[in-house]
């Protein structure tokens, strides 16, 4: 299949020669295919905010019978309940960044779409990082969703924060949460699956990220591995931006999260690169 004959992408003549805008033609060809393939699924829509309702309400009652004065909990206003909230909204950044990349490099394979895409003018990692549009900003969605249910339904007290502060962290950590992504993508490009990648990070971010509970109710041992994931120091910065937290944990979480962004990002799209050139060299694009 001629990347031509593809509905929903430009071919390589067509559009402007400019780099940047280019990309920017190719994000919305990539964007309006997926939220053309989204929303044909009306029912799943549905369920994603029945099922986020659910999600909102269940913390909500648990958080009545927590302990705010907890370890570490205490240092946020509000209690349990907007701490969690946050949890969760990062957590839908997490889910997508993590298993959208393989899944949608694992559709195309499966559709024989992706040795068509490739061949293209466009760059490998300029490929990917265009696939990311989407699936970032129906995550995007979600969490908005999240805390517009905990604020607008239980009257979780986010306002009065460091918002520009607040933006960056989302920012830094969907950056280093994509960069591990495209390492999964790599992953499934090569060998075909790449689910071991994104499950143990994304178990691993969830058992000792800070999500559900506070970092510090954990032994000291597990307290040093979570130090090493993005997931810890995004959800950190944000409640320290969010409920009152310190301007110098903020501080220090953001700059641990714009270490991991230039070290994850650049070996990301790398690896990616290295990938796409095997699979390429072993005839492997469209096999499955």
């Amino acid at each position: 299949m001629s990347i031509a004959a593809h509905p929903s992408l430009p071919s390589p003549g067509d559009g402007p020669r400019n780099g940047v805008a280019r990309v920017a033609l190719w994000i919305r060809a990539f964007m309006r295919r997926d939220v053309l393939t989204e929303l044909s699924y009306r029912a799943n829509v549905t369920l994603g905010l029945l099922g986020g309702l659910f999600s909102v309400l269940l913390f909500f009652f648990l958080s009545q019978m927590v302990e705010s004065a907890a370890p570490g909990l205490s240092h946020y206003r509000g209690g349990y309940f907007p701490f969690v909230l946050i949890g969760l909204s990062v957590m839908a950044f997490l889910n997508e960044a993590l298993t959208g990349f393989s899944k949608r490099v694992r559709q195309a394979q499966l559709l024989g779409t992706l040795e068509a895409v490739l061949a293209t003018p466009i760059s490998p990692a300029a490929a990917i990082l265009c696939q990311s549009v989407q699936p970032l900003f129906w995550a995007a969605l979600r969490a908005s969703m999240y805390l517009a249910f905990g604020v607008l339904l239980f009257g979780a007290e986010l306002s009065g924060g460091n918002l520009p502060a607040a933006g960056l962290a989302i920012v830094l950590g969907v950056l280093s949460f994509a960069a591990l992504g495209i390492l999964s993508a790599s992953a499934t490009m090569v060998f075909k699956r790449g689910d071991p990648v994104a499950w143990a990070i994304g178990g691993l971010s969830i058992l000792l990220g800070g999500v559900y509970y506070p970092v510090e109710v954990l032994p000291l041992e597990l307290q040093a591995l979570a130090e090493a994931l993005p997931m810890t120091h995004t959800l950190r910065a944000l409640r320290e931006a969010l409920l009152g937290g310190g301007q110098e944990a903020l501080a220090r979480s953001l700059a641990v999260l714009s270490g991991f962004v230039a070290v994850l990002v650049p070996l990301s799209l790398v690896t990616f690169g290295i990938a796409v050139k095997k699979a390429r060299r072993e005839g492997s694009l469209t096999h499955f």
